[in-house]
Formats: structure tokens, sequence, C-alpha cells
């Protein structure tokens, strides 16, 4: 993570976020879950009653599902993890993943991780997983929370007109026929 993640920056992100996301299968070029380290070092020990952590499984079957699970639960330095409701109040349980599609989106024909941000958590979603690559990105997430104004019906129209190029490139491969995000094969 580009920065130092202190205590005081969970401190501050906790304030406006309180909703994280990571996933078995997200590693870093060392082949470890990087992710997993900073929550079970900085988020867990003092938030862990006020955030909602969520990670992944991407196996497809019970007994393979069910090693990663424990092995979440160990690096993750916790004994639980909160099984989120199919239907929330407002009848569904949505998600907005990818809000700023890996930061390939952010710069195409002028558009910000604000804007981006905003998008998502204006529409009727529990929650939206924007990604935090660095302190910096963190933080604004947070302020932007704090901050939040809805987007006005011209400003998400412009968006969309911005972004429409983009989505017919190869820039976003999660759009790519039979894209898998994560596989497990190391679990053999």
């Amino acid at each position: 993570m580009a920065g130092a993640l202190t205590d005081i920056h969970c401190q501050r992100s906790v304030s406006a976020i309180n909703y994280f996301d990571t996933a078995f299968t997200y590693l870093d070029r060392n082949k470890e879950r990087e992710s997993y380290r900073r929550y079970s070092r900085f988020l867990l020990p003092r938030y862990r009653k006020q955030v909602i952590l969520v990670s992944k499984l991407m196996e497809r079957d019970a007994e393979t599902a069910k090693r990663s699970l424990e092995i979440t639960l160990k690096e993750l330095g916790t004994d639980f993890a909160r099984l989120i409701p199919v239907a929330l109040p407002r009848g569904m349980g949505l998600r907005a993943m990818k809000t700023t599609g890996r930061t390939t989106l952010i710069g195409k024909n002028g558009v910000t991780p604000e804007e981006l941000v905003r998008y998502a958590l204006n529409l009727p979603v529990a929650a939206a997983v924007i990604g935090m690559p660095d302190v910096a990105v963190i933080e604004s997430c947070a302020a932007l929370a704090r901050a939040l104004q809805p987007m006005s019906e011209t400003e998400r129209t412009g968006l969309e007109q911005k972004l429409a190029s983009a989505t017919r490139h190869d820039s976003l491969p999660y759009l790519a026929a039979g894209y898998r995000d994560g596989e497990c094969s190391h679990l053999g």
C-alpha cells in the first residue's frame, strides 16, 4: 500500500466507511493476501464491532470453500463472519462492485473518481465497493461519503455519456466473455 496506513487513518475512515471488502484471491506480487494483513493489523483489533467485513470466496465446491473460509478467518484474526441477508429493507441486497472499473475508468473523457463514486452511491444499492489501493484513496472515499450529495439526472446522464466509449474497448477485462474474477486452483 502506498503511504503508511496508521490507526489515525483507520479512525478517520471508520467514521464514514463501515463496509470493507476483500477476497481470498486478492494476492499481491508476493502471492500474499496483503489486504488480510492490513485489516488484521489496523482495522479489526479496534473496530471489529463497528465494521462490516466481507471476504468473497470464489470456489465452486463446498469443501474448498470451507478451507478458504477457515484460512480467511485465521489470517484476518477474527472468529466470525457476518452473513449479509439477501433481502434488505429496500427489498434487495445489491452492491455496486468495481465502481471505478479497477481504476481503468478514471480519466476516460475527463471522468474523476469522485464522479464514479457519487454515481454508485446514488444508485439504489446497499453498499458500494470502491477499492482502496492507497491511503489517499481511503481518505478521499471517507471524505466523499461524509459530504455525499445526490447526483442530478443531468449529472448522471452526462457521466453515462462520457463512459459509453470506455465500455466499447478492452479497458474493462471483466466484461470480456469467459472472464472469472479469481481462480483458486492453489487449494486443489
